[in-house]
């Protein structure tokens, strides 16, 4: 499949650089490279220096690699071609300039290169997202499950699911069609048993606690306490630089203050919040309001007291919370006797003053992050289209393995197949496609 319009980005980052890339993709690509440097197109992925012009103007544009990707070759399935050039602004503008002056040639959307990879055949949906997570990932393990379902290791999968679910169908309606022929009476009883291992295979894959979209997007962790016990401190601590401001004064921080950190290669988001306790004024009231929610959706709670009774003072209130609750006693500089107890007793005993307790607060912070996220492989579903698609799969696996009606058991597996199929995107639905692709930067 190949689009009428030739497309251009600038594939690079934007602003001044050393080199700049700016590709294109669709069937003028090889006349644009004749146009602008005077000569057909190099042998393909070889890089040839040419000198660039405005072919209305016969002007100058720059000296650059010009890299040919015959179709269907590219990353695209199209003809495509690579402008390697200096990255100043100006060189770039009048690159696009010239380009921009092709008939049937156009700025690329969002997206519109990996979306015509898709719609070629290059990669499946799930890889295209696998490409959008890698590039925007901050954290290695971030990294290795956005790579893994470029690589396809999550598609597989689900592929071999669907051959399965397919083989199962044709198993239950050759019982139906051919009941009056030689068919053996077991058929029927071997297909439920097949998919009964299926449904199991999908049970347990999606019983993972959400573990691969927290990798994606981050783990949320709310600091939550009352006034002026050190949670802005604790913050900046952790963040090691001063993102809140600190003062002896009740009601500083009014919103919530949000850092994201890298730990042990899992993407945190770190939330500091108003002090909780009976607000003086609707702003204070607000920002209360606020911190509370930021607890309930929060995946890691850490409740921040200065005496060791606090932490049942601090989520009695809040609503209910999702979270793991982490208890921190801080101030042990002034607690004295108080925070040796809380030590005795297994608990966490810091001071924000004077960072004692932190390295272990740390540690314990680093274990039950390494709870939430993926630890036997990466493998896993990274986002919610995902996981509802396979959802409705398995949802309609159980009803087929109870339906004592055959035609109706079909119609259920039959169900099941297609939303496996809309997962990898051997089905999909227009809108969805938009929303996808509608996430990638521009010359992607």
């Amino acid at each position: 499949m190949s689009s009428g319009d030739t497309i251009f980005a600038l594939s690079s980052g934007h602003g001044r650089a050393a080199i700049a890339v700016v590709r294109l993709s669709g069937p003028k690509c090889s006349c644009i490279v004749l146009d602008i440097t005077g000569d057909p197109p190099n042998l393909p992925r070889r890089a040839a220096l040419r000198v660039l012009h405005d072919p209305k103007t016969d002007k100058i544009i720059d000296q650059g690699l010009v890299i040919w990707f015959p179709a269907p070759a590219s990353f695209t399935g199209e003809e495509m071609v690579e402008f390697h050039v200096h990255g100043g602004i100006a060189v770039t503008t009048a690159l696009a300039g010239t380009l921009i002056g092709f008939e049937g040639v156009r700025p690329a959307e969002p997206g519109e290169f990996s979306k015509r990879a898709y719609l070629n055949g290059k990669m499946g949906l799930v890889e295209v997202e696998g490409l959008a997570d890698l590039i925007s990932a901050e954290t290695e393990l971030q990294r290795l499950q956005a790579l893994d379902q470029l690589q396809g290791g999550v598609s597989a999968k689900f592929l071999a699911w669907r051959l399965e679910l397919i083989a199962i169908l044709a198993m239950f309606e050759a019982d139906i069609d051919f009941s009056d022929q030689d068919v053996p009476d077991t058929l029927p009883k071997h297909a439920r048993a097949r998919l009964s291992l299926l449904a199991d295979a999908a049970a347990s894959f999606l019983a993972n606690e959400n573990r691969g979209e927290l990798v994606r997007q981050g783990i949320r962790v709310a600091i939550i306490g009352p006034p002026n016990v050190g949670k802005s401190s604790l913050l900046n601590i952790l963040a090691k630089r001063d993102v809140a401001i600190v003062t002896d004064r009740p009601g500083t921080t009014r919103d919530v203050l949000e850092v994201r950190l890298d730990v042990d290669g899992a993407l945190v988001i770190l939330f500091d919040t108003a002090g909780v306790r009976t607000p003086v004024g609707p702003v204070e009231r607000e920002g209360i309001e606020r911190a509370k929610r930021a607890a309930r959706e929060a995946d890691l709670i850490v409740a921040l007291s200065d005496e060791s009774e606090g932490c049942e003072k601090i989520v009695k209130g809040l609503g209910p919370l999702r979270g793991t609750i982490l208890p921190v006693t801080n101030k042990i500089d002034l607690l004295g006797a108080a925070a040796q107890e809380v030590v005795r007793q297994g608990g966490l005993a810091i001071s924000a003053k004077t960072g004692s307790g932190i390295d272990t607060l740390l540690r314990e912070l680093s274990r039950a992050v390494r709870a939430l996220v993926p630890q036997s492989g990466i493998s896993a579903i990274s986002r919610p289209r995902q996981r509802a698609a396979l959802e409705e799969s398995l949802k309609a696996m159980n009803r087929a393995l109870v339906q004592p009606d055959m035609v109706l058991c079909v119609e259920d597996i039959r169900f099941a197949t297609n939303a496996l199929g809309r997962l990898v995107g051997l089905i999909s639905a227009e809108e969805v496609l938009d929303s996808i692709f509608a996430d990638f930067c521009i010359g992607k």
